[in-house]
This record gives structure tokens, C-alpha cells and sequence, in this order.
């Protein structure tokens, strides 16, 4: 499993709390994000940046499920690329890498608290003549999309449950 996983799950650190979860929520068990797409890496990359959002909003997370108040499930949908700019008719510039994902929260009982389909964000990368440097603008924009991700389904999540 993943250093970042195991450095927050195994500790429950806490940072103070901005979002609020269903009463009696404090502890919430995130297992790894279900990924059947070619993009091996993105199922711990965006577990790891969601574990943190929860961390960094007050919410402690274990990797005990029975030890857990509620239980994050999700899975990635869809990872598209798309040309954005190009120059004349076959030479990109930009591309664009799209990521669809889909999440449910339970309680301890199993009970579907909130569920949300089709939570997609994008973001654009340059293209260049080397593929080692259009492949790490690539992982910059999927890396950028993990932490915007786990952003908006924190909020999407805690929203619901505002007083």
C-alpha cells in the first residue's frame, strides 16, 4: 500500500475541521479507489490526495474498516485525452486529460449516506517534440486533477450535511 496511506491511516492526525460529515462521522475508512483505466498509478494517487483533504479538514482515516465510523468508496469511470491546440493539421500542442470518477459514503451499518456519479475535472498540458517531457506534463496534469478531485468531492460530500 502506499507511504501516504499508511502515514495518515495508521496514526488518525487530524488538522481542524472545516466541512462537516453526517453526525457521528469522525472517523471515515478510504479504501483504494477502484481503477479499471490503463492509468496504473491514479488509483493511489488520488486515494493518497483523498485521505489527505479528510486529514487536512479535521476527519481522521483508518485503514480498519471495523474500526471506522463510515466507509469512502469510489471508483474511476473514465480517463479521456483530447487535443486542445494544435498547429496545422497534425501537430498537437495542447492536450487535455479528463478523469470521471464516482463515489458513495456508508455508514458503519452499510447504510448509503450520499452518493455522487459523474464528478469529472480537466486539465490541459503541453505537448512537445520530446515524449519524456510531454509525459511528465501529462503526470503534472493528472497529479493537479487528483488534488482538485479530492477537493471537490470533499466539498460535494460535506456540503450535504450542513446544518
Amino acid at each position: 500500500m502506499c507511504l501516504g496511506c499508511l502515514l495518515f491511516t495508521g496514526c488518525g492526525y487530524q488538522f481542524g475541521r472545516s466541512g462537516q460529515l453526517p453526525p457521528g462521522m469522525a472517523v471515515v475508512h478510504i479504501p483504494p479507489i477502484k481503477n479499471p483505466t490503463n492509468e496504473t498509478e491514479l488509483s493511489a494517487i488520488l486515494t493518497n490526495d483523498l485521505i489527505g483533504e479528510f486529514v487536512k479538514n479535521g476527519y481522521a482515516v483508518t485503514a480498519a474498516k471495523d474500526k471506522s465510523d463510515g466507509e469512502l468508496i469510489g471508483g474511476i469511470g473514465s480517463v479521456k485525452t483530447r487535443t486542445v491546440s494544435r498547429v496545422g493539421d497534425h501537430t498537437a500542442l495542447e492536450r487535455r486529460v479528463e478523469i470521471t470518477t464516482a463515489f458513495k459514503l456508508r455508514d458503519s451499518a452499510g447504510n448509503v449516506l450520499w452518493t455522487a456519479n459523474e464528478i469529472t475535472e480537466s486539465e490541459a498540458y503541453p505537448i512537445s517534440a520530446d515524449e519524456i517531457l510531454t509525459e511528465d506534463s501529462r503526470r503534472a496534469a493528472i497529479s493537479t486533477l487528483s488534488k482538485r478531485l479530492a477537493e471537490k468531492i470533499f466539498n460535494l460530500l460535506s456540503d450535504r450535511f450542513v446544518e
